[in-house]
Parts: C-alpha cells; structure tokens; sequence
C-alpha cells in the first residue's frame, strides 16, 4: 500500500484541482460593463508583406476600412462602438509624430469611439548633454480630440528582440537585435494600469508580458482597483505554428487566476474577449483577417492569485513537502 500512497495523492489532487473547476465554472458569469460596445481589429498583416514608413498610409487605410466593417444589423461600422482596439506595434512609423495619421485617425473617430492601439512612442530629453533619443513598445489611446495624455510603455522588454543584453560586447562580433531602432527599447516606468476613458481601469500587458504570473499576482496600489487585463500583441513572427496558440492559453490563464476578463488584441491571432472564468466569448482564429465585436463582462471578486501573488502556489509546494517528509518518516 505504501508504494501507491503517493498516486493515490496525486490523483486525489488532481480531483481536488477539476472539481474547484467545475464549480467555479458552475457559478453565473458577472454582468457585462453597462454601456461598453467593444470592437477589436485583426488585420493579419504578416512578415513578408512591406510593413515600411513608406506604406504607412497604406497600411492605415486598410485599419480604418477593416475597423469600419459592417458585421450585423446593429453593428455597421464604427460609429456603433464605443471601443476600438488594434494590435501591437501597429504602424511602420512614429504615431504620435505623424500630425497626418493623427488627423486621420481623429476624423474616423467622429462618432465618438475611443481607439485602443499598440504604437512605437519616441521621447527626447531635451537636448541636455550626453542625452538621447528613447523609444517605447507601447499603448496609446486616441479620441476625435486626437491623442490622449494616458499611455502604457511595455515594462518587461524581451532579450534581443526588444533590446540588446551587453550590447556593447555582443556589437563587436556581429549579433543584432530585431527590432531596428538605435538602442533597441527604453523599458517603460511607473504603473501597470491603463485609464481608459468610458472604460474601468485596466492591466496593460504588450505581448509576452501576459505570461508572468508574478507580475500580475498580489496586486496593490492602483492595480487593486483593475477590473480587466487589456493585452496586445503581434504573433505573426511565431508563422502558423502552435506559438500563438501556447501564448493565448498563457494570456487566457491570467484572467482565470485573477479573476478578471482579457481583451486581446492581436495582429494575426488569436485576438479574443475571454470572461473572468476563462470561458472565450469571441475569437479570431490565426491567419485570418478578422473583426470582433464584443461586451466588456465583468469581474469575478478577488481571487487567491489576486490577494496572495504566488504565495498560494509555494504554500502549496511546502505542504506537498512535508506530507512527503512526514509519509517517509513513518513507513
């Protein structure tokens, strides 16, 4: 009997673990935010086409067009959403330095809409000495006003995609980052929460950064009052493999452990609006072309992830232990 003691544990956990599941799943979903009409913009642009500053007018006019798409009798365009999100690193150029883009921007948003997008930001210092341009991977927010104050520069920059470890060694022999602004990325400081105007407060994460549960567990200050993850990206490096798919269950397990629903906004998949159960409400598959229109459903009250960070899952590492510990000791 000692010998299977431990499966026996294991399944007996695993139980535990399913039927938390299904009952949590079992519960009623929260009410949708009143008044909230998302609508999220998949364009599909993929790595060989010539995503270059020379193609930026392009490249927005094919935005605006797809962004304005009629998809059912109460949803014929822009003008019938609230909410309009894209992608990350959405244009080949400097958004907030194109006074042209902006102004068209600004003239498809006449309705009213509010537009959620993904943009290269620049910022000077001022000409002092020794100083420097900086660039950011970041979220702005735009209106019929034009662009908005409030904005989210990505925190936690990938590793010779977005910026260059030992640069000045790594230069010597040759090795390059991807992404072709000098210096690559600046890291972005202050908060992690993105206000945006007619919405709740939310958890701004670019990219790779939904797939770090420390970062988002054991919230405080201004992120205890988030009501939804907001996460744009751009997949379409990965190509169509199980890349995109890995990195959206990954964005889809945050909104489980925190209790909060996820708008996901990508370039080439999988954009998405997930409830705070993890339940997907809509979804563009990869490689397609796509619009989404969507609610904004609520959030669940504060989950263990939440309150107590990772601390529940190294709680649980040491009770495992030392029931392992005490079956040893008395065999």
């Amino acid at each position: 009997m000692s010998g299977i003691g431990p499966l026996v544990n294991l399944v007996l956990a695993l139980a535990l673990i399913a039927g938390f599941g299904v009952a949590r799943l079992a519960t009623p979903p929260a009410a949708s935010v009143a008044g909230v009409k998302l609508r999220l913009m998949q364009p599909n642009v993929g790595q060989g086409e010539d995503f270059t500053p020379e193609k930026g007018a392009e490249i927005l006019g094919r935005y605006l067009a797809l962004s304005d798409r009629a998809t059912s009798p109460d949803r014929t365009g822009v003008a019938d959403v609230t909410h309009l999100v894209w992608s990350e690193s959405a244009f080949p150029f400097i958004l907030s330095r194109d006074a042209g883009a902006l102004a068209r921007i600004a003239d498809f948003l006449h309705g009213g809409a509010v537009l959620v997008t993904g943009a290269a930001r620049m910022e000077e210092d001022g000409g002092r000495a020794g100083s420097r341009v900086r660039y950011f991977n970041s979220i702005e927010i735009l209106d019929r006003s034009g662009l908005l104050p409030e904005r989210y520069d990505k925190h936690h920059l990938v590793p010779f995609g977005e910026y260059m470890p030992f640069q000045s060694w790594l230069d010597k022999i040759g090795v390059t980052q991807f992404v072709q602004f000098p210096g690559g990325f600046d890291r972005g400081l202050g908060t992690n929460v993105i206000h945006v105007p007619g919405l709740p407060d939310a958890l701004a994460m670019v990219c790779y950064e939904a797939i770090f549960p420390n970062e988002w567990g054991a919230r405080e200050g201004d992120a205890r009052h988030a009501s939804w993850l907001l996460n744009l990206t751009d997949d379409a490096w990965f190509g169509l493999t199980a890349g995109p798919y890995q990195h959206f269950a990954q964005a889809r397990l945050r909104a489980i452990e925190l209790g909060l629903p996820l708008v996901r906004g990508a370039n080439t998949g999988i954009s998405a609006v997930v409830d705070a159960e993890g339940r997907v409400l809509v979804s563009a598959p990869l490689g397609n072309e796509a619009v989404l229109d969507s609610a904004l459903p609520g959030a669940r009250p504060p989950t263990w992830q939440s309150r107590w960070g990772s601390a529940t899952f190294a709680a649980g590492l040491l009770s495992m232990l030392l029931a392992s510990l005490w079956a040893r000791r008395n065999r």
